[in-house]
């Protein structure tokens, strides 16, 4: 017979502390998801979204729609897709590669604006720190006083 290992104090609060990130995600991408492949074996449109009482059940019928139908909106919507991400991918890359050369060199005003893009970038990572230190406060963090409750 197997040994049944038994959590130690350590690996449980560690599942405590990650119930928070898992419920997360499971409400704000697990539920979404769910719901999408449900609503694709339904007949759905604007009009009938908001009423779940009009929408009917078509089973597979939209899936073969799509993959036999004459029209061309599949590939047009993976054409798009791969346009967007591709020209996403490559702007972005074209754009920092020429900040990065330009606050490279040696001009008036270098150390100002290799500052300012410094501080656009560390901001939003400073203020979600300041916020967590806060939430988490051993005295008066919301989230401490939650967990403690």
């Amino acid at each position: 017979m197997k040994k049944q290992r038994k959590l130690n104090g350590g690996a449980k609060m560690g599942f405590l502390f990650a119930l928070p990130a898992a419920i997360y995600m499971m409400v704000f991408i697990g539920y979404p998801m769910i719901q999408n492949l449900i609503l694709s074996f339904k007949n759905v449109d604007v009009y009938s979204f908001a009423q779940p009482n009009n929408q009917v059940f078509v089973g597979l019928q939209n899936y073969i729609e799509l993959f036999t139908s004459g029209n061309s909106i599949l590939t047009k919507s993976i054409a798009n897709t791969l346009i967007f991400t591709v020209g996403s991918i490559f702007f972005q890359f074209i754009i920092g590669f020429a900040l990065a050369l330009l606050f490279n060199k040696k001009f008036a005003g270098c150390s100002f604006f290799r500052g300012m893009t410094m501080i656009s970038w560390l901001l939003p990572v400073t203020v979600a720190g300041l916020l967590f230190k806060f939430m988490f406060a051993s005295s008066g963090g919301i989230i401490n006083q939650f967990l403690v409750s």
